[in-house]
């Protein structure tokens, strides 16, 4: 006996539904990922820039200093 095809109809639209779900979960989770590294990415650069500044701080004071003992030598 037949069903007329509904119950055919209805388990293809689950299956359907079920896999535009997933694919939107996969979305979602890809997303959420892309923001995270994004985000780490950003927050490494800034740790990395300042490391440079100070870096570039500590080399001129010691430049500076290194200038000045020169200065004070050459006027004794």
């Amino acid at each position: 006996m037949s069903n007329g095809g509904k119950f055919g109809y209805r388990e293809r639209q689950l299956a359907l539904q079920l896999r535009q779900e997933r694919k939107e979960e996969k979305a979602r989770e890809a997303e959420e990922i892309a923001a995270r590294y994004t985000t780490e990415a950003r927050d490494s650069r800034a740790v990395r820039r300042a490391e440079e500044a100070l870096n570039r701080e500590a080399e001129k004071a010691a430049k500076e200093a290194k200038e000045g003992k020169k200065i004070t030598k050459k006027t004794k």
